[in-house]
């Protein structure tokens, strides 16, 4: 019984992707994007990479993402409109670059510009990473081990 359930979620998620990627459809817009997602099937995610952004993201384990769930307690830099499990790039040569090992872990990264990177590494349970870069060049290098940990960036360059 377990199988079906398994197929089925792992079918909504690439779809969810496929619909991502497919809402930019302008040719100027919707060129060279790059995405790889490993995940398991109960992971939340909702991705938006635009026109020559790079996106590799790795999940292990279970209810990381949290798309449509709610932030814990987050700085004030932070109200910008980001969900959980959100993936966000505008603008071109941005990357993102993340490895998610455990369960029940929220992030999210939004990047507007170009020649952002943001990488970062989350092992444990129950982790909270954001990363907010806008303008050109920022780079954000996290990496949390153990449980309940919480980590915010937010940078802006002109």
């Amino acid at each position: 019984m377990k199988t079906p359930l398994k197929l089925s979620l792992i079918a909504h998620f690439f779809c969810v992707i496929a619909l991502s990627l497919g809402f930019d459809t302008a040719a100027s817009a919707a060129q060279d994007n790059v995405v790889f997602v490993s995940t398991e099937t109960s992971n939340t995610l909702e991705v938006h990479p635009e026109s020559e952004n790079t996106l590799s993201l790795t999940i292990s384990g279970d209810n990381n993402g949290g798309f449509g769930q709610s932030w814990p307690a987050l700085p004030a830099f932070a109200s910008a409109p980001i969900q959980p499990g959100m993936l966000s790039q505008t603008g071109s040569g941005n990357q993102i670059d993340m490895t998610i090992l455990g369960s029940d872990n929220l992030f999210a990264v939004l990047q507007n510009g170009t020649n952002n990177h943001a990488v970062g590494q989350i092992s444990g349970t129950g982790n909270t990473a954001l990363v907010i870069q806008t303008g050109h060049g920022n780079m954000a290098v996290f990496q949390q081990q153990g449980n309940g940990n919480s980590v915010a960036i937010s940078q802006s360059s002109w």
